[in-house]
């Protein structure tokens, strides 16, 4: 599955998502709004996809400049973030002479 997502030209504020696999296109125009009142849940089907199809979707996401609203990263990017701290903190204090623990 491939995909790329960029910032629409045509409406500003919006997304264009595009997703191929193996020869097919996905047709995002087969898709359409349910009406919902509240208090009751209409019958509908979800989109479903594989976890490498989520994936490969958030990565567009991303790389077109997309970040999640609480701007909080997932584990991975923790982690990296931890580990440059730890690298920056190793630097600076062998450049300031200070025993490392």
């Amino acid at each position: 599955m491939r995909g790329y997502a960029t910032i629409c030209p045509t409406h500003p504020g919006q997304v264009e998502i595009h997703i191929s696999d193996r020869g097919y296109i996905c047709d995002f125009s087969l898709a359409s709004m349910v009406e919902s009142t509240e208090g009751t849940v209409p019958r509908y089907e979800p989109l479903r996809i594989t976890r490498e199809a989520a994936q490969e979707i958030m990565d567009c996401l991303i790389a077109s400049g997309i970040r999640p609203n609480n701007g909080e990263g997932g584990p991975a990017q923790v982690k990296a973030l931890q580990s440059h701290i730890d690298d920056l903190r190793t630097i600076a204090f062998h450049a300031i002479k200070v025993p490392a623990k």
